[in-house]
């Protein structure tokens, strides 16, 4: 699901999503509306914390190399930790532009 819009109300679909129906979600997107980040190498796998308020709000991840980063957060029942394993195993093999 693409959480573009999610992060500044801290509850977006991901989370509602997994609420309602009682699955694990998380939250993708290609643009960051808040937070900031520290910058990431060109390799693929770089990884940083997005950070606004003190608060880490998701993952900063690039699949590839001279891509542009994804943003991948937890939505209902995935801890901040696995959330940017289960968005790579996601993407593996798959084509993001």
């Amino acid at each position: 699901m693409d959480t573009v819009s999610l992060i500044p109300r801290r509850l977006g679909v991901a989370s509602h999503f997994g609420l309602l129906v009682d699955v694990p979600t998380i939250g993708v997107a290609k643009k960051r509306l808040c937070g900031a980040f520290e910058p990431l190498s060109a390799e693929p796998g770089a990884l940083a914390p997005l950070i606004d308020k003190g608060e880490q709000l998701a993952w900063v991840w690039r699949s590839k190399a001279r891509c542009n980063p994804l943003f991948i957060a937890t939505g209902h029942r995935v801890s901040m930790d696995s959330a940017p394993g289960l968005g790579a195993a996601l993407y593996e093999g798959l084509p993001v532009t």
